[in-house]
């Protein structure tokens, strides 16, 4: 179990975007419950550090400076072993013996975990684990097990009109919908640029609609489509994630 989680942390802080053992899946989706005694209402973000004592003060030094200034993230700290936690891991499928500490939980208000760090984190990775509304909703539909195509644009990239009725003619068919999410992720919102460009997505740079679709865990299912997009390039872009049962149409 503790290899199993070491290997999940990886994954959560390198924000590397690869096909998973389901790690993720099982780790990601809280009960708030088990967070009511530690997240105001009000936190866009919890920052939970568990441990046993042992060194926990500097991991929480670290932590609180890195999020100066940040109102919206609450901190707490707590022993692994409190009870107030046990649903918390059963939720996780977690042994609170096992687990390295002390150890960085970051949970969102809508319960995803967005981030797990095992040493102090760099300020610029823990500001990255808090993700913005849109990149966040994408992490939360991945979890949920359906697959995403993030339509990424702005006001002003070409093929917006197009991109947007081919999405509407794709998602006619009830057996995709059931299986791929479109969500849009705005090219011209600062705050998304971090989470695009793990996507190799630029946002300075895109001068056309960009089409991209993710499967769950974190996978990049197929290379991104720029450009006014048909039935026929979306399907192409997220074959892979929809299975057989996409259709074979064009626009």
């Amino acid at each position: 179990m503790k290899n199993q989680f070491l290997k999940m942390s990886m994954m959560v802080c390198s924000g590397l975007l690869l096909s998973g053992s389901g790690l993720w899946a099982e780790t990601a989706t809280l009960q708030k419950e088990a967070l009511s005694a530690y997240a105001p209402t009000n936190a866009s973000y919890t920052v939970l550090i568990l441990h046993r004592n042992d060194g926990q003060e500097l991991l929480e030094a670290g932590v609180r400076e890195a999020l100066a200034g940040r109102s919206d993230v609450v901190v707490q700290s707590s022993r692994v072993n409190s009870p107030t936690l046990a649903g918390l891991f059963q939720q996780l499928k977690m042994e609170a013996e096992t687990l390295p500490t002390p150890l960085v939980m970051v949970i969102s208000s809508n319960t995803v975990v967005t981030g797990i760090f095992t040493r102090v984190p760099k300020r610029e990775k823990l500001l990255e684990a808090l993700l913005p509304e849109q990149p966040l909703a994408v992490r939360k539909t991945l979890l949920d097990g359906k697959s995403v195509l993030i339509k990424a644009q702005s006001k002003t990239t070409l093929g917006n009109v197009e991109t947007d009725k081919a999405i509407s003619d794709y998602l006619s068919d009830s057996s995709i919908t059931n299986k791929v999410v479109v969500l849009r992720v705005d090219l011209d919102k600062a705050e998304n640029a971090p989470f695009l460009r793990q996507l190799r997505i630029d946002p300075p740079n895109e001068k056309q609609s960009v089409l991209i679709c993710l499967a769950p865990p974190l996978k990049i299912v197929n290379l991104a489509f720029r450009g006014a997009a048909t039935k026929a390039s979306i399907i192409k872009t997220a074959s892979a994630a929809c299975g057989t049962s996409c259709s074979t149409g064009s626009s």
